[in-house]
């Protein structure tokens, strides 16, 4: 059986800028750049889609110069005190655009994780299915406490994947798709970030 590689990213909202460290190190000191499979969620799914487009630089300008203002995110406004639309619509659009087509056509298996507000399953989006990235990215960081709201893609309503800690589900997920090799990278428990071999 050929290894398969697979590189989970949790969630964790501004925590996430750990993750897109971590993400820089492995493109810059190790050359992973051509994973198998990516799993991301919540905060880190925009730093998993400027992964799979090869923005690469765009990961740290965005987590160090386009996010610290007070039009993202903001204590004072109570009831929406970080602001997606300004993240996707803003930031993602406009500031340092996104390739979504770089996403589409990439090799890489890319998964991002929202929950259906109706049946409160977990719906993985995938790079193949015919979606608005920009809008699956909105769903799953779309977290209730937060944003206040939930985004309608194919006439079914997601918000993002709340309350839900990275745990066996990702894992699972990239198992099942054949990976043989893991990079867990855990905004929300900074002393584990480990390359498992599953076979041994």
């Amino acid at each position: 059986m050929p290894n398969k590689l697979a590189i989970i990213m949790s969630g964790g909202g501004m925590s996430c800028s750990y993750g897109a460290g971590v993400t820089t190190a492995l493109i810059e000191k190790f050359n992973i750049i051509n994973p198998d499979i990516v799993i991301a969620r919540s905060g880190s799914a925009g730093t998993g889609s400027y992964f799979i487009s090869k923005q690469y630089d765009s990961i740290k300008n965005i987590w160090q110069n386009l996010l610290s203002n007070k039009k993202f995110i903001n204590p004072l406004r109570i009831l929406q005190p970080m602001d997606i639309d300004y993240l996707i619509d803003i930031v993602f659009k406009k500031q340092d655009p996104l390739n979504v087509s770089n996403i589409y056509n990439s090799n890489i298996q890319f998964f991002v994780p929202a929950t259906n507000s109706k049946t409160g399953e977990i719906k993985y989006f995938n790079n193949k299915d015919n979606v608005d990235w920009l809008e699956v990215l909105r769903a799953t960081k779309a977290l209730p406490p937060l944003f206040n709201k939930t985004v309608t893609i194919d006439n079914k309503k997601y918000f993002d994947v709340y309350g839900q800690r990275l745990n066996k589900i990702d894992i699972s997920k990239a198992v099942g798709l054949g990976a043989t090799k893991i990079i867990v990278i855990d905004n929300e428990n900074r002393n584990f970030v480990k390359k498992q071999n599953l076979l041994n």
